[in-house]
């Protein structure tokens, strides 16, 4: 439809998976497995390295001991997405207001009624 500015909103960022302890180990690892056959997921790595992982996410190794610590595993696949809500509601409520809507902030709403040409009153 064109309604939004662009698609900047929607950025690239790697899919991670973070599990820990010997039951989510052995689901993960195996979960990589079959997904690595499908060319869309071949690219998924997986470790149970402490430093690995700290490199991937360290705010998950944060305070987590290295050594004597529960098992620790992740996968990753570096062609992830992640939305940027924010910027999403920004670009929602200018499109909006352009095209003659208005956008009322902090309030509340204690009515709601579609009208017949399926239009909707809001009444606060």
């Amino acid at each position: 439809m064109g309604l939004l500015p662009d698609g900047s909103f929607i950025q690239p960022a790697p899919h991670i998976l973070f599990v820990y302890d010997e039951s989510g180990r052995n689901w993960l690892k195996k979960r990589v497995e079959k997904l690595k056959k499908l060319p869309a997921f071949a690219a998924t790595e997986y470790t149970e390295d402490y430093e690995t992982i700290k490199k991937w996410v360290p705010l998950l190794c944060s305070g987590r001991p290295k050594e004597g610590a529960e098992p620790i595993a992740c996968s990753r696949h570096p062609d992830g997405t992640e939305v940027n809500y924010g910027l999403l509601t920004r670009n929602l409520a200018q499109t909006f207001t352009e095209l003659g809507g208005e956008v009322s902030l902090l309030s509340t709403v204690t009515a709601l009624k579609q009208q017949e040409d399926k239009t909707w009153c809001l009444k606060p």
